[in-house]
Parts: structure tokens; C-alpha cells; sequence
């Protein structure tokens, strides 16, 4: 099995797409992890979709503040691929 039909396999998609919902689960209600979570039957194939293509993009880093501290955080779903590909590996 080549790697990026391991990353993209439903198995490993499901299980970061997991990780990231629950490492996001208090975020703010603005947060676009919240997008992900409410359209992710839809996003799931084209997300897919594209990593198999490799057309896949990054986006920038967002920072943020929060209780006097700075972070740089991923969008939720660069999280997401992020971490499928962690698993995969």
C-alpha cells in the first residue's frame, strides 16, 4: 500500500479527524474547527480527494492570544491532514 493511500484510507482519516475534535473541543465558538465538525461529510471526500491528487494545500499559520500567552496555531483541517499523516507514519 503506498503511503498516501494509507494517509487518505478512512480508518486514519477518522481517527486524526477525531484527535482533532477532541484537542479543539473548547476552542471559541468562532474557531474553524467548528466548520470542519458542522460540514465534514462534505469536506471529508474533497479533502481526500485532494491529498490523493496532490493538490493539497497548507494554509498560514494563525496567531493568537489567549490568557497573556502568544501561540501559532494550524487551521483545523491542516491539523487534521497533519496528524493523519503522523499516524500513517
Amino acid at each position: 500500500m503506498l503511503l498516501i493511500e494509507r494517509v487518505t484510507s478512512d480508518e486514519v482519516i477518522e481517527r486524526a479527524y477525531q484527535w482533532v475534535c477532541k484537542r479543539r473541543l473548547h476552542y471559541h465558538f468562532n474557531s474553524d474547527v467548528w466548520q470542519l465538525r458542522r460540514w465534514w461529510a462534505e469536506k471529508k471526500p474533497l479533502i481526500v480527494a485532494q491529498l490523493r491528487a496532490g493538490t493539497y494545500r497548507f494554509r498560514e499559520q494563525r496567531r493568537v492570544s489567549a490568557r497573556g500567552e502568544v501561540k501559532e496555531i494550524w487551521a483545523a483541517q491542516d491539523a487534521l491532514v497533519l496528524k493523519a499523516l503522523a499516524i500513517a507514519l
